[in-house]
Formats: C-alpha cells, structure tokens, sequence
C-alpha cells in the first residue's frame, strides 16, 4: 500500500526549515563569541608569557653585569644582586608552573627552560646567595640561561599553530554562518511571498465576493419588483418580461462566473478580451470601441468580465431618462516599455448621463462606502474599485452632473500575457 504524505508536512517544511537554519545561525553567533573570548584568552596567556621572560632575562642581564664586575674588580657583589637573583629564580618558576605553557611552546623549549632552571637553581643561586667569590665561568654560566631565556620566548612555531588554528576555526564558523543564512533569507523571503499571496486572494475574493452581492441584490430586487406587480387580474406587460428575463440570465451568468471562480484549478483564468466585450455590444445603446490588437489579449475572465458589466449597467442606469443615450466602451492594451514590466490593461466606460457630484465621486473612490439607490451613484463602484486595486491596478471617476461620467480603469497583466492574434 502507497503511503501518502499529508498536504500539511509540506505546507510546514518552511517552516522546519526556517528553525533549522535559525538554530544554525544562533549556534554560528555563539561559535563567534567562543572564538573571541579563545582569541583573547590566548592573546593574554602569550603576553603574560612573554612579560614574565622578559623580567627574567632583565633580572640575568643586571645579574650578570653585577658579578664581571666583581670578577673584575675583586670587590663584594651588588647588594643588588641579592634581589636580582631571587627575581630571576621567582620568574623562571613562575613561568614553568603556567599551566598553558604547553599551548605556546613546544616540548624541547619547555625541557630547556627546566635545565635552565636546574642549572640556575643548583650553581648559580648557592653561589651568589653565600657570598662566595665570583669567576668568569660563573659568569659564562648566566650568559647561557639568558640566552635560553632570550630565545625560548622568540619561538613562535607553537603560537603561530594555535593561532593558525583559531583563524581556521573563525573562516569555518563564517562559512557555517553565511551557508546558514543563505538559506534563512530563502525561506523567509518564501514564507513572506505565501503569505503575501494568500493576503492578495483574500483581498481578491472580498472584492469580488462585495461585488456579486451587489451584482445579485440589485437583479434580484427587480426580478421581485416584476412578481409585485404581477396577479391574475394584472398580467405583465412585455417591456416587464423581458426585464425580469434578463435580470434571470445576468443571476445564471453571476452564478457560472462564482462556480468557475470556486472550481478553478489555476490562479486565474483567462479569456480572450473581445470575446468578453462581445456580450456588451447586445444592447444598441453600448457602442464597443477597441484598438485593433486589444481584442486578441487573454485577460482575467471573471474580474474583468464583471468590473464591465457592472460599470456598463451603471451607465445605461444613468441615461434612462436622456433623449439620446449614449455609453461608450473603450478598450486598449499599454505594452511595456521596459522588459520587467508588464502589459497594462486600459478601460474606460464613458456615458452623457446625469452624472455624479464631486462628493459622491470623492466617496466612491473610499473603501466599503456604498449609496442607496437614486441618480447614477454607481451602486457597485465601491466594489468596482476594490476589485481593481485587489488587481493591482487603479480605477478613477471623473462626472460632473449633467454632462455624464467616464469611468478608466488600469489593470496590470501578467509578464506572460497572451496575444492571440487569431
């Protein structure tokens, strides 16, 4: 039997990601801290190393001046030589009882230290501590435990391998952090795009949800409109059958574009655009304007189908009760100019109706503002507008009543928008 993973798992593998990654990036950050506190542990002990030398090799250096001197001159030692004796003596044993010793030099210089020490300890000390005469080998003798001092300090061959070795540590641990990144930056940026695309569908489906509601209220007001004012003793009259006929098929056709929208496999599905403004040129007092290649463009069916019907219904609402009506609808396609952007859509539903005072068109243009039924103050304009910014794109509203409205609409295509010239 198959095993299926469930749609979940994968809908959380971002997710599991994204903390994996994170962990690393933190465990990175704290690798760096480690190595900054080993460096400077390491930088200190090599410094302190080097400090208790150097008070050593100066203790010998005065140590050895004091007793050539007296070889020299046959006189007592420095008083002085006392305390450079014990100096010396303290330094060289404080230096051998580090317990990093090992870290900065070598065996060989660690075991040259300790004859050093042996040999200061058991002929130099003894000698000088009880007052005995000095010699020129005696002499000899501190000039070699200087030099052992001098050069044990100045091999570096241990330091520079720890050292060497921490800054291998800090390129991997970078390394660790920017693979750790990389991925992090990748997965948030996806999470941010899921989410982002799922914050446009809703806005997307509020819209054209706000927009059927209108759409379906408005039609189904009229079709009971038409049962009122039927009975036995008053039939319809014709102009009354064919409205309420008409507002029957404009409820089957909202009802085929909402059970497309809810069935549709892909993101958006797409219809040639004259074959969407054929329908509108049904009615005599619509006249269809189009440039020659902006029929043959694939746009969203369902949205541009009714951000048209809807805005075509206002106008032929608003020129009811004109003499010569006239709405007209114009249609084009803006093509990019620069290869990142995309083809633009362009509308426009122009009518001479009674047109819209500058307060309702400022209104219009609000979200979730709506108007009660009277002279063309676009009952679906709000959701018209909602639909077109959920697009990407821009509705404006320029009326003067009297005169007439012209509603432009701007709708962004897809980069890989379709023309088929055919």
């Amino acid at each position: 039997m198959k095993r299926v993973i469930p749609k979940h798992f994968f809908a959380a593998l971002p997710y599991i990601g994204l903390l994996i990654f994170l962990a690393g990036t933190v465990w990175a950050f704290v690798q760096s801290d480690s190595f900054r506190i080993q460096t400077s542990q390491f930088l200190t002990q090599r410094s302190e190393f080097q400090w208790r030398a150097g008070q050593a090799r100066e203790a010998l250096i005065r140590l050895t001046g004091y007793i050539e001197l007296s070889a020299a001159t046959g006189n007592d030692l420095n008083p002085d030589a006392m305390r450079q004796t014990m100096l010396a003596q303290t330094n060289i044993a404080q230096i051998l009882s580090l317990l990093y010793l090992p870290t900065l030099i070598d065996e060989d210089q660690i075991a040259l230290l300790e004859q050093s020490q042996h040999s200061y300890e058991t002929a130099v000390m003894p000698t000088i501590l009880s007052g005995a005469a000095t010699s020129e080998a005696l002499s000899e003798q501190v000039r070699e435990i200087t030099k052992n001092m001098a050069t044990t300090p100045r091999n570096h061959a241990t330091q520079m391998m720890v050292s060497e070795q921490i800054r291998q540590d800090i390129a991997r641990n970078w390394m660790y952090l920017w693979l750790a990144l990389g991925p992090l930056a990748l997965i948030y940026v996806t999470i941010y795009r899921r989410y982002s695309y799922l914050f446009w569908q809703d806005k997307q489906i509020r819209a054209f949800a706000s927009l059927f509601v209108h759409m379906t209220r408005s039609r189904v007001t009229a079709l009971r409109m038409f049962l009122d004012n039927v009975s036995a003793e008053k039939p319809p009259n014709r102009e009354m059958v064919i409205a309420a006929r008409s507002a029957a098929l404009e409820l089957e056709g909202i009802n085929d574009d909402l059970h497309q929208i809810a069935h549709s496999k892909s993101e958006q599905r797409t219809e040639v655009l004259g074959k969407l403004m054929g329908g509108l040129a049904q009615n005599d007092t619509v006249d269809i304007v189009a440039n020659a290649d902006a029929v043959h463009w694939h746009v969203p069916a369902s949205a541009v189908s009714v951000v048209l019907d809807e805005l075509v219904q206002n106008a032929l609402a608003a020129v009811e009760q004109i003499e010569a009506p006239k709405v007209a609808v114009k249609a084009a396609i803006k093509r990019p100019t620069f290869p990142f952007q995309s083809p633009m859509l362009l509308l426009q539903v122009t009518d001479n109706g009674v047109g819209m005072p500058p307060e309702i068109v400022e209104k219009a243009t609000m979200p979730f503002f709506s108007t009660k039924a009277g002279e063309h103050t676009g009952l679906g304009l709000t959701s018209c507008v909602q639909m077109a910014t959920s697009l990407g794109g821009k509705l404006t509203i320029v009326s003067k009543p009297g005169i007439g409205t012209t509603i432009r609409v701007r709708i962004p295509l897809p980069r890989a928008a379709r023309f088929s010239p055919t």
